[in-house]
C-alpha cells in the first residue's frame, strides 16, 4: 500500500464516521409529520401547552416556543429554541398545511418565524 491509497481509506473512514453520527443524531430528534388543510393558531398555542413542553418552557427560561412557516413547501415547524445554546431542544412537529387561517396568517404577517409567548 502507498500512501496515497492509506489517505483514501482514512478520508473514507472519517466519511463513514460522519454519516453514522448524522443518522444516530437525526434519530434522536423527535420529529412528527401531520397534514392538514388549515392550519390555526388555536393548533399551535395548544401544541405548546402540552404538559411535558410546558413544564420545560418553565423550568428553562433559555427556552423559546418558536413556530417556522415555510411557504414555498407549506410547512410549519414547531419546536423549542435554547437561545443559549442556539439549537432546536427536543419535539418538533412539522404541519404541512393547506392553508392557514386569519388568525395565524396575522401572527406570522411577512415573517417566516414567530416566537409564541
Amino acid at each position: 500500500m502507498n500512501v496515497t491509497n492509506i489517505i483514501i481509506i482514512i478520508i473514507g473512514i472519517g466519511i463513514l464516521i460522519g454519516i453514522i453520527l448524522f443518522i444516530v443524531k437525526l434519530k434522536k430528534t423527535n420529529i412528527v409529520y401531520t397534514n392538514i388543510d388549515i392550519l390555526k393558531a388555536e393548533t399551535i398555542i395548544a401544541f405548546f401547552k402540552q404538559p411535558d413542553i410546558l413544564t420545560k418552557l418553565n423550568e428553562n427560561k433559555n427556552l423559546l416556543a418558536v413556530a417556522v412557516k415555510k411557504d414555498e413547501n407549506k410547512t410549519c415547524a414547531l419546536c423549542l429554541f435554547d437561545k443559549e445554546l442556539n439549537e432546536v431542544k427536543e419535539k418538533i412537529k412539522v404541519y404541512k398545511f393547506k392553508k392557514l387561517d386569519n388568525d395565524l396568517s396575522t401572527m406570522f404577517t411577512d415573517k417566516d418565524m414567530i416566537i409564541i409567548q
